[in-house]
């Protein structure tokens, strides 16, 4: 059964691990160091972590972390996913679909939004299967690879 885990500051260590591990490929095709989560130090996931209105779960499936999805609850009310991601070894499964819905579960199902990759289709196909539009905003980060916004309201 997959089920969201509140993640406890002691497991930090572990959530950067995956993470890294989890974007590892995407930070090797776009070299973007100052912004991929494959390149965020531990440092910054505690402070994150620490934050007000950010919530860490894992993504665990009969005892397995299998991924990471974080929510954050902006002061406008909007809630974010930043970020969310499965181990390598689990992807292509579900989960993160299954985590998402989890998710608006425990926050509501209304006022999501995310960022993501505009370049990475098989992302913006999940992020569209769930009901997220996008929203027009784009920020090139380099000649290859641009962010783009979705919401779901």
């Amino acid at each position: 059964m997959i089920e969201l885990q509140k993640v406890k500051v002691d497991e930090l260590e572990t959530v950067h691990d995956m993470q890294i591990r989890a974007f590892a490929s995407l930070l090797e095709k776009y070299q973007d160091y100052d912004g991929n989560p494959g390149a965020e130090s531990l440092e910054r996931i505690q402070k994150r972590f620490n934050a007000p209105n950010r919530n860490y779960f894992f993504i665990v499936d009969d005892d397995v972390k299998v991924g990471v999805i974080q929510v954050w609850i902006r002061e406008d009310g909007w809630k974010k996913i930043a970020p969310i991601f499965v181990n390598p070894d689990f992807q292509n499964c579900g989960y993160a679909q299954k985590a998402m819905l989890l998710a608006e579960d425990l926050f509501g199902k209304e006022n999501w939004c995310l960022d993501t990759v505009k370049e990475e289709k098989k992302l913006c196909h999940l992020y569209e299967k769930m009901g997220y539009k996008l929203t027009g905003h784009e920020e090139a980060v380099s000649d290859i690879e641009t962010l783009v916004e979705y919401k779901k309201s």
